[in-house]
Parts: structure tokens; C-alpha cells; sequence
């Protein structure tokens, strides 16, 4: 996607919700266990269903970096922003979505029916 498309969704977004625009957490760049703590399992378990069942590294090797395109925060909450192709929504993050949908113990910002 042409990264001044994405820019400008994130611009607007933030304006309409009037939302404040904060990074992607350190959590979340390198997720190793430390970093995701009591959610490692959940997060090892879906590594492994998209993986075929490879096991997680315990922690993600240095040329290993996420980011978000956007983190808003809106009356103290926080919520992730993906501005993404039509590619990134295929059967792999059906999988990853659904695993979340399972852990009620997760709060999501959409519905767990997929």
C-alpha cells in the first residue's frame, strides 16, 4: 500500500474519533516471553497453528521487529490501527483472530464471532 494512503487513513481516523496517537508498545516490537508475560501461551499456541506446529523461539531473534501502524487512545483506552491490503486478510489472520476470540481474558475491540 502506498504509505501516504496509509498516512492519511491514520490522520483521519484520529481526527474523527479525536483520538491521541501514541507508538507501537515495546511489548509488542520484539514479543519475546517476558514481554508477553501471562499471554505466552496463548501466543505460542498460535504461532505454532500458523506454523504447522514449529515451536516459538523464546525470545524473537534481533532481526525480528513489529510495528503498528498506528496505537489510539480514546477515553483511556488504547486500540491498534492496521491500515492493511486486502492480502494481509486471509486465512492466516482468521486463524490468529480466532485464537484470541477463544481467551475471554483478552478484551477485543471487535466482536469474537468471525
Amino acid at each position: 500500500m502506498d504509505l501516504a494512503i496509509q498516512k492519511k487513513v491514520v490522520e483521519l481516523v484520529v481526527a474523527a474519533l479525536g483520538a491521541e496517537l501514541g507508538s507501537t508498545p515495546p511489548w509488542l516490537m520484539r514479543p519475546g516471553e517476558h514481554e508477553c508475560g501471562q499471554r505466552w501461551e496463548l501466543v505460542k499456541s498460535i504461532y505454532g497453528n500458523l506454523t504447522g506446529g514449529q515451536v516459538l523461539p523464546d525470545l524473537m531473534p534481533p532481526r525480528e521487529r513489529r510495528v503498528l501502524d498506528a496505537v489510539l487512545t480514546v477515553g483511556g483506552q488504547s486500540r491498534a490501527l492496521e491500515v492493511d491490503e486486502t492480502q494481509h486478510f486471509n486465512e492466516f489472520r482468521a486463524t490468529s483472530l480466532a485464537r484470541y476470540a477463544h481467551d475471554s481474558s483478552i478484551p477485543l475491540a471487535f466482536p469474537a464471532e468471525l
